[in-house]
């Protein structure tokens, strides 16, 4: 969806609507949450008018969350060659003080020069990380004009009789994708395979991955095929740890995979994993939590003298996904090792967050 362009308030500048009727009305949109749209920064200029050194951004108040996912300069029309000068600094977040740049016009109108393009510059914002509500995105100018100097903080030059002060969007809640299963995952010897310990992500406590060197797969599953379109934010120590990941989707696009934690995450430790920004469209809960304690099988966030007696309970039996977590070896046997290796880890505990 196209948000209306604008003018800034120079002299023999005129505003320029997104459907062209000059009436100015335009200035407000609803969009899905999840959905991208783009804003548009406008501009034309009569004959012997001079825009130098002409810059404009936007920013938005109350950091609700609009991701920058994309930025062109049109040029295709301009009379000076490098009339246009593209300021592409790293994508981000709108916030209330990130002046995000959208360019720097020089230009000349009159004499045997045209006039400025109508499509200067457009921005585009995805609304993924933004909760239903109605936001104001203010877009910014300032520049010199002829021997006038000016600076124009409203989007609706006065000539129209100001009154606007931003882009009204309105995101509504929609159908989006959502993760229906987080799961730590282990690959078991003896042909049994990759099996899943699922974590409940609604969980501020997190799971417990028991099974010996820790976190090393995180699948996530959604409802539906899913589109990668950023880092996945994965940290420990209360957010003091960064880990970087390797993340893929897999199964037709319905499974996040996350591999190759670096650092590792170590045991005694708890880890947040946060989609948001991630995956487009995304809706409902974004983040889990996860523990990592070798040997608690009980999830109790204690290595005690219980868990011991929990893995020897199972001692013989076939490991399944139900048993994966007292396979601590993940040898694919459950045997008498499994029971040492938990006992000599008595007394380790972790806490979450």
């Amino acid at each position: 969806m196209l948000l209306p362009a604008t003018a800034f308030g120079a002299v023999g500048l005129t505003l320029v609507d997104d459907n062209s009727d000059g009436d100015g009305q335009d200035w407000q949109t609803t969009v899905t949450q999840g959905d991208s749209f783009s804003v548009d920064v406008s501009v034309e200029g009569g004959g012997g008018d001079i825009v130098l050194g002409l810059s404009f951004w936007l920013t938005e108040s109350t950091s609700a969350g609009f991701a920058i996912t994309g930025r062109t300069i049109n040029s295709s029309s301009l009379d000076w060659p490098n009339a246009v000068v593209p300021i592409t600094g790293a994508a981000g977040v709108l916030d209330p003080t990130n002046d995000v740049d959208l360019g720097q016009a020089n230009e000349f109108f009159g004499g045997l020069y045209g006039a400025f393009p109508e499509n200067l510059s457009t921005i585009t914002l995805d609304t993924s990380g933004v909760a239903p509500g109605t936001y104001t995105i203010v877009t910014s100018g300032s520049g010199v004009s002829g021997s006038d100097a000016y600076a124009n903080g409203l989007i609706e030059p006065a000539a129209f009789g100001g009154g606007h002060t931003g882009y009204t969007v309105t995101v509504e809640a929609g159908v989006g994708v959502a993760a229906t299963e987080w799961r730590s995952v282990r690959t078991h010897g003896n042909g049994v395979g990759e099996l899943g310990i699922v974590l409940d992500s609604g969980s501020a406590l997190g799971t417990i991955e028991t099974r010996g060197d820790g976190i090393q797969k995180i699948e996530v599953d959604f409802d539906q095929a899913a589109t990668l379109v950023g880092a996945v934010s994965v940290t420990s120590d209360n957010g003091g740890t960064i880990h970087t990941t390797t993340a893929n989707m897999i199964n037709g696009n319905t499974t996040l995979e996350l591999t190759a934690f670096t650092p590792a995450i170590p045991d005694e430790a708890c880890a947040n994993i946060d989609l948001a920004g991630a995956i487009t469209g995304l809706i409902g809960d974004t983040d889990c939590y996860v523990r990592s304690l070798i040997g608690d099988v009980n999830g109790s966030g204690s290595l005690e003298i219980v868990d011991v007696f929990f893995v020897k309970s199972k001692n013989g039996q076939t490991v399944t996904e139900a048993l994966a977590q007292f396979d601590i070896n993940t040898s694919g046997t459950l045997e008498i090792v499994d029971v040492f290796f938990t006992k000599s880890r008595n007394g380790n505990s972790v806490t979450c967050p």
